[in-house]
């Protein structure tokens, strides 16, 4: 019996790790998808000019929409990974869900399609 109150205790400790875990890629993902957009957005408010500085912006923007997208594809993964081992997660402390998730990697995927086109109107030259 103890031995059962005692894996219990473990499986609620991991499922909290999990959730943690998980509401950390959310946060680190927005934090990219919000610098990508930023800079994507200066880049275009620059639209008259093609000089280093705006490429920069433009090339650094690329990378943060990689990584956000990183991020919010290991969210779904994770998501599912913690249904399945997670016997009764606490869901008031979890943000994200797959159709979150899944949105935000579809609203990234739209913005990468759009940056070759702007990759080789603002830095080739």
């Amino acid at each position: 019996m103890l031995l059962l109150i005692a894996s219990a205790g473990v499986a609620a400790a991991d499922c909290e790790d999990r959730i943690h875990a998980l509401e950390g890629m959310m946060q680190d993902g927005l934090g990219d998808l919000t610098a990508a957009q930023n800079l994507t957005e200066e880049a275009l408010h620059r639209s008259n000019t093609t000089d280093l500085e705006t490429c920069s912006f433009l090339r650094t923007g690329k990378e943060r929409f990689d990584k956000a997208k990183a991020h919010f594809e290991q969210c779904v993964d994770s998501l599912e990974d913690m249904l399945t081992r997670c016997k009764a997660p606490d869901w008031s402390k979890v943000s994200a869900s797959p159709e979150l998730c899944q949105t935000r990697v579809s609203e990234i995927d739209h913005e990468l399609t759009l940056m070759p086109h702007r990759l080789t109107r603002f830095c080739d030259q």
